[in-house]
């Protein structure tokens, strides 16, 4: 272990001392007795059930002590080391969440929560319904969004349809924009 110093101030007979703490670089044992404290504290528990991933906390905080260890060089000396690891473990908590809620997005689920089948594959056209809807709609918007979603249909990317239209890319996104929500008042319309 490497001996720092540390200068604090600290509340001493109801008087603000600074005091000197000596601070040591945390081995790797340290690390696992901090992540046992850690696990022994109930935030960790009601935080995992908020998210929805208490069944997975012995692996997150598995990745969490991995992680700790493998950053162990980065650790602020002036921080409780419990603290930084419930940091790292609250992190992996909302990164997990994220890629849950990704994955979500991209299969079918039915009310109850269970896997109905993986997306299907992207479509390659509209069906005639759609189309005539599309065209239908094309006929009611301004010239000039009907030629940014000509164009973006043609495939040409935001930025190529901006420099070929002499503007920036966010009109082409706002005409986009508009066109989306003139198709979602047909949609509700019909």
């Amino acid at each position: 272990m490497t001996e720092f110093s540390c200068s604090r101030m600290m509340r001493t007979d109801n008087q603000l001392e600074q005091v000197n703490l000596p601070l040591t670089t945390p081995s790797n044992e340290d690390v696992l007795e901090a992540l046992e404290r850690l696990q022994n504290h109930k935030w960790p528990m009601r935080k995992a059930r908020d998210f929805g991933l208490a069944d997975d906390l012995p692996d997150l905080f598995q990745e969490t002590m991995t992680r700790a260890i493998s950053r162990l060089a980065t650790f602020d000396r002036q921080r409780s080391l419990v603290g930084w690891l419930g940091g790292i473990l609250k992190n992996l908590m909302i990164d997990e969440k994220r890629k849950r809620k990704t994955r979500k997005a991209r299969a079918l689920y039915d009310r109850d929560g269970n896997l109905i089948c993986d997306p299907p594959a992207r479509r390659e056209r509209n069906t005639t319904e759609e189309e005539a809807l599309i065209g239908a709609t094309l006929a009611a918007v301004s010239p000039r969004v009907r030629e940014v979603v000509t164009m973006r249909r043609q495939g040409m990317k935001n930025q190529e349809i901006a420099r070929k239209l002499g503007t920036s890319t966010n009109c082409v996104a706002s005409a986009m924009h508009r066109f989306r929500k003139a198709v979602q008042k047909a949609v509700s319309e019909e």
